[in-house]
């Protein structure tokens, strides 16, 4: 009976393996049973006929073991919980990197309107130097013609 039982800790515990790929985390799924019949999600290696056969016997003989034995019932609710926790990780990565990419864009966007900021200035002063060198021109003018008028 204590074989059998730590026989059910270790295929759970199996089932709640996690990988990392690619620098994200992925939980293979908490619990669930592969298209093949074995206790793996997919991306796990495929168990053969004579195992899968052993653990399916092992969960129908050992169901009723399971529920009164009290380790196993700690092992599953550890099991459980790192689950939660896993996928509670997973969901903060998510967001951490969704908020990333929004501060990256928030980061262009205020680069591009101090571009556009910066241009808009040049362009006033230029503007700006333009205006008073017609005026300071005009004024030279206005005083050369008011010279004349007096001279002659």
């Amino acid at each position: 009976m204590g074989d059998q039982g730590h026989a059910m800790v270790v295929v759970e515990e199996e089932n709640k393996q996690r990988e990392y790929r690619r620098g994200n985390w992925t939980l293979q799924m908490c619990g669930s049973s592969g298209s093949d019949g074995s206790q793996y999600s997919s991306g796990s290696p495929p168990l053969s006929k004579k195992k899968r056969k052993r653990r399916k016997d092992e969960g129908t003989n050992n169901a009723a073991t399971t529920t009164n034995n009290p380790t196993s019932e700690l092992a599953t609710t550890i099991s459980k919980g790192a689950c939660v926790l896993a996928e509670a990780l997973l969901a903060n990565e998510e967001r951490e990197k969704e908020r990333h990419k929004k501060m990256l864009s928030l980061e262009e966007k205020t680069l591009r309107i101090e571009e556009i900021k910066a241009d808009l200035t040049k362009q006033y002063m230029d503007g700006l130097l333009d205006y008073i060198n017609k005026l300071a021109n005009s004024i030279l003018a206005l005083a050369s013609a008011s010279k004349r008028s007096t001279q002659g």
